[in-house]
């Protein structure tokens, strides 16, 4: 379910209420392409990992192929220990990658689902203190450390739509204002048409790229179901690769005269 806010202009209206509101959104679409993320891996996440591990299994397959088949050229013996240690090197990113995509996934598999009361009241929080509290319209937030906390506080409940730590958030929020005073807040407002087309152009983008566009999918269960049968034949055909390159590797090894092994550490 879509949670934005209707764009509405407000009795009032001017164009800083418009890069205020601007910012609010930006926000928002942030936190609902986030959500459509988590949602994504929860129905396509061990797909997805497993398929990686196998990619990184050809990737090291085709670097040591590569290695072995140079020093057969060159007539030269494999030193299979250096070899190793330098594909290791290699492969350190990929294994970042996929150390990267398991955390996500479990953190994914391990989300509660939301209730759409609890969503809407930590909306309408939120649009409150980001009124407030944002270091794009509060030009103190970056500059106070005390206020600079309490949005990084906010911006974690947030993504929790977690509406009661929010509340309690806007309460200290009121405390901390009521005594820096005139100190607590000072307008952006340089360059602020500007400012607003920079904000239009990065809403536009978070609109027509993943995750966000995810949503049309996760909407479609003909569509979730065809895109499970992707990934099947997609871990398939990358499954026939490997045994393909393993038989290559093999026949190497043994018309080398030579045998190696190691173990990704996970």
């Amino acid at each position: 379910m879509d949670y934005l806010d209707d764009d509405i202009k407000e009795e009032g209206y001017t164009p800083y209420t418009e890069y205020e509101s601007l910012v609010v959104k930006k926000e928002q679409l942030l936190k609902l392409a986030g959500s459509r993320r988590v949602e994504y891996l929860k129905l396509f996440g061990d797909s997805m990992a497993e398929i990686l591990k196998v990619k990184i299994d050809c990737i090291r397959l085709k670097k040591t192929i590569a290695y072995c088949t140079k020093f057969i050229n060159l007539g030269e013996p494999v030193d299979t220990q250096r070899m190793q240690a330098e594909i290791e090197g290699e492969m350190q990113a990929y294994y970042i990658e996929l150390k990267s995509m398991l955390k996500e996934r479990d953190f994914a598999k391990a989300a509660k689902p939301i209730d759409e009361y609890d969503v809407r009241m930590a909306k309408q929080v939120f649009r409150r203190i980001c009124k407030r509290l944002h270091p794009d319209i509060n030009a103190k937030t970056g500059e106070n450390a005390v206020l600079m906390d309490l949005w990084d506080q906010v911006m974690t409940a947030y993504k929790e739509y977690n509406a009661d730590k929010l509340e309690e958030l806007e309460v200290v929020l009121n405390h901390v204002m009521t005594e820096l005073g005139d100190e607590g807040f000072v307008l952006n407002i340089d360059d602020i048409e500007g400012k607003i087309k920079k904000l239009e152009k990065q809403i536009q983008e978070i609109t027509t790229t993943i995750p966000y566009t995810y949503g049309e999918l996760l909407s479609d269960p003909e569509a979730i179901e065809a895109r499970k049968q992707e990934l099947i034949k997609e871990l398939e055909e990358y499954q026939i690769y490997r045994n393909d390159l393993e038989e290559t590797l093999e026949k190497l090894i043994s018309e080398g005269g030579g045998r190696f092994t190691w173990q990704i550490t996970l």
